[in-house]
């Protein structure tokens, strides 16, 4: 079940208990590094899937929700997912895309040892433990895909033609 609203030219579907996306979610929650004992285990989400994407060059991406947001709609961050890769990716990919945008979110402590959720920038580093077990591949397939959707005339101008696909 989802919810839907056009807003201009993009379509909004809020994804719910029992759709794909939520389902992947809930399977990559408990493998993302901030899963634990901490205040990162209780925050909470809403994921969007937008048609026809979020943008030519994202995948998905995950926000932090502003006072407003969680005061509302009781939700911490929110996922961005562009529907057209999304429905063009295997579940494989879907869930390294998942994982990768949860492993955005951690935990950081203060002295008196309470937590607060934030969000990190891409460092390779910090994105170890997905390059380690789905190695680097996974992020050229998902920008083959997403050239084929949305970049045939580029390339077709320049067959070198490399998108830069951001996550």
């Amino acid at each position: 079940m989802t919810k839907s609203r056009t807003i201009g030219t993009k379509e909004y579907e809020v994804q719910e208990e029992g759709s794909d996306v939520f389902n992947i979610f809930e399977e990559m929650y408990p493998k993302c590094e901030f899963y634990g004992p901490s205040k990162a285990e209780g925050a909470k989400f809403k994921i969007i899937k937008i048609y026809p994407n979020v943008s030519r060059t994202v995948a998905a991406r995950i926000v932090r929700a502003n006072a407003r947001l969680k005061l509302f709609a009781n939700v911490d961050y929110v996922i961005e997912i562009s529907g057209e890769t999304w429905d063009s990716i295997t579940d494989d990919v879907r869930k390294i895309l998942m994982l990768h945008e949860l492993n955005h979110v951690y935990v950081t402590y203060k002295k008196d040892g309470s937590g607060k959720l934030t969000l990190k920038d891409h460092d390779v580093q910090d994105f170890m433990s997905i390059i380690k077990e789905h190695g680097i591949d996974w992020f050229a397939n998902l920008g083959s895909t997403m050239g084929s959707l949305y970049f045939e005339k580029e390339k077709e101008d320049n067959p070198d033609f490399v998108p830069n696909i951001k996550l």
